[in-house]
């Protein structure tokens, strides 16, 4: 009743959720050059399936169902069938887009590190310079000054 309102509703919200955290892994993984690209194409991998399974969905649904029953199951014309083969689809895209994120948090997690040792190693090479600084006389006090 209200579950069957309800979930096709959030299956959709997560459909756009999913297809946002792809897109912006993929851009994140960007970031990372070279080191970036199993990411990236893990989260575009997810973005083709999230697509794949709208259109699986919209294709069992529309009129011309009947041109694709070939590649469908038997019964992919009912409301609980579509939102299944979408949920277990989208699920598969998440667990891609998951691996992304994390493998993407990582190489952020690395590249942070080097930043901080070479800032370290900055800061230490600028006091060491400045500590081999010949450093002027000390002033003179009274007691020292010639009148």
């Amino acid at each position: 009743m209200i579950l069957e309102r309800v979930i096709p509703i959030l299956a959709a919200a997560q459909w756009i959720v999913g297809l946002l955290v792809a897109t912006v892994a993929v851009g994140r993984s960007r970031r990372f050059g070279r080191s970036g690209v199993a990411p990236r194409l893990l989260a575009r991998v997810g973005i083709v399936i999230f697509v794949v399974a709208a259109v699986l969905v919209l294709l069992a649904a529309t009129p011309v169902g009947h041109v694709v029953a070939g590649l469908l199951p038997p019964e992919p014309t009912g409301a609980r069938w579509r939102t299944t083969a979408f949920l277990k689809w989208s699920l598969l895209a998440w667990g891609l887009v998951a691996v992304s994120s994390f493998w993407n948090w990582t190489l952020g997690v690395a590249l942070r590190r080097r930043t901080a040792a070479a800032e370290l190693g900055r800061r230490t090479a600028r006091v060491m310079a400045h500590r081999r600084e010949e450093s002027p006389p000390p002033p003179r006090g009274r007691a020292s000054r010639e009148d």
